[in-house]
């Protein structure tokens, strides 16, 4: 069987600057088949807005560890930068992004940013893989409910479905 579980919890903070710094902490466990994997990790990201319609980012992600098959090791650091677009008249954003992950890898996407209901839909392109992602999210009083697939080469790993659920405080 294929599962993956995670728990988050993440918090930024603007300094009363323009900027947000943001961190997040991460738990993991996944199983795939015979292999199961347990971890921690940490992720580190700024962002800075260069005027209303167009913000820069970068983020230093899986800062932390593995235990697999009884061995301790650290997760494979990813270097990322981005810029986000945003069209108020439609209200959607484009984005995309440049990952070092073992290799350069670019995402880009579009995403709606209406009160109670969005979609979202990504390519993600690199040497060892080329993928597609689609998904919706809902939002109400605090709450966040996003759910997608990911359609990739692999057809081993079939069509992965997530289910998110969140609460902002």
């Amino acid at each position: 069987s294929i599962y993956y579980l995670s728990t988050s919890f993440s918090t930024s903070h603007n300094f009363n600057t323009p900027y947000r710094l943001g961190i997040r902490m991460q738990t993991i466990y996944s199983n795939l088949f015979i292999e199961s994997l347990s971890g921690i990790s940490f992720d580190i990201g700024v962002t800075v807005p260069i005027n209303k319609q167009f913000t820069i980012g970068g983020v230093i992600r899986n800062i932390g560890y593995k235990f697999q098959n009884n061995i301790n090791s650290k997760f494979p650091i990813e270097i990322g930068l981005g810029s986000e677009i945003k069209i108020p008249i439609i209200k959607t954003l484009i984005s995309t992004d440049i990952i070092n992950n073992n290799g350069l890898e670019l995402r880009s996407g579009l995403s709606t940013k209406s009160k109670w209901l969005n979609f979202s839909a990504g390519r993600s392109i690199s040497k060892y893989r080329k993928a597609t992602a689609a998904g919706f999210s809902l939002n109400y009083r605090k709450w966040n409910i996003n759910c997608s697939m990911f359609f990739h080469e692999n057809s081993i790993l079939g069509t992965p479905l997530f289910l998110d659920i969140g609460h902002y405080f």
